[in-house]
Formats: C-alpha cells, structure tokens, sequence
C-alpha cells in the first residue's frame, strides 16, 4: 500500500504531462505560429472570466482549464487562481482584456457577479456569454438578469446589460457542450471570440 502512495503522485505528474503533450494547441492556420497573446498596455490578463460559485464553478474552472491546454500562453483571471481581496473585483476586471460571463442559474443573484458585470459594462470591455443548455436557458437567464438588475440603481438596466450579452440578433453566445467533437467546436468558437 505504501508503494502505491509513493508512486501515485508521480504517476500523476506523468500522466498530466503526457496530456499537456499531446493536448492540440491553437495556432494561426495561415503561419502556424501561435496567436498574437500581446496584452493591452494596461491590463494584466487576456480574459475575466465571471461565474457563481454555487452552479457555476465546477464547469467554469473546466472550461479555463481547457483554454489554457490550447493557449498555454493565455493569461486567465479566476478567482481561485487570483483573487487575493474581494473588494477589487472591479479592479481585476479592468486589468482583463476581455470579459467572459459563464452563466448559470443563480448568476444574476450574486451581487459579487454583479459588481464584475456592471465594471465590465462601464468599462466597454469586449464580452462573451457561455451557457449550457438550450433556449430555456436563455429565457431564464433574462428573467433572473431582469428580476435582479434592475434594483440596482444607478447601475445599468437588464435592457442593457442583455443588449450587450446577446447582441443586437441575440447570436453573440456560446453554446458550450461537453460531449467530443462537439466540445472541440465549443472550444473552437470560444478561442475565436477570444
């Protein structure tokens, strides 16, 4: 039994690092070089990624996890990784590129995911929305964004924030599936918005 403790981890580390080999990496398809990950001159990661902790961060994590396998270059902001104080939410959103909204039942609840929003929005940061579901998720996601954010006064509407979202054609979302070469084409289109 001891033996197995001893050589588990470095089974792991093996196992892992075989996985990071053999992981495909995104590459322009014209030069085969990787992407240009240069970082605006203020900010200190390409990407903000927003989710609630109660129906959201297993998948959320998942997700980043996944991205950094195929843009190892990528610099993620979440929270398990980075957030050292609470009360600069905002300013961790500032220093991101891009904002990535991963909704799930709950997020408009969280005044937390609210906060990272509403920075998001007054900063004009380029945002994409991923959900797993179908269409009822959507519906519910208004419902719950309606319910929630329109208390919050001095703060943008749910008209607005859903504009934004969605996209004027309600097409600027990401289907995220889970399943084989259906998670490749998810991770595909979230890698182009990025």
């Amino acid at each position: 039994a001891l033996g197995l403790l001893v050589v588990s981890p470095a089974f792991l580390v093996i196992l892992m690092s075989i996985n990071k080999l053999t992981a495909p990496v995104i590459q322009v398809k014209a030069t085969k070089d990787k992407p240009n990950l240069e970082l605006p001159e203020h900010c200190t990661h390409h990407v903000f990624v927003s989710h609630v902790w109660k129906t959201g961060q297993a998948k959320t994590h998942a997700i980043v996890r996944k991205l950094q396998l195929v843009i190892p270059a990528l610099k993620v902001w979440l929270d398990v990784d980075e957030l050292n104080d609470i009360s600069k939410l905002e300013e961790c959103v500032e220093e991101s590129a891009v904002f990535i909204l991963y909704y799930s039942r709950h997020y408009f609840e969280s005044w937390n995911c609210r906060r990272e929003l509403y920075a998001a929005l007054a900063l004009d940061k380029p945002m994409i929305l991923v959900y797993e579901g179908d269409d009822s998720v959507i519906e519910g996601m208004k419902a719950e964004c309606v319910l929630h954010c329109e208390t919050d006064i001095n703060k943008p509407g749910a008209d607005i924030i859903l504009r934004r979202l969605l996209g004027e054609n309600h097409d600027n979302y990401i289907l995220w599936l889970d399943e084989g070469q259906f998670s490749a084409a998810s991770m595909n289109q979230l890698c182009l918005s990025i």
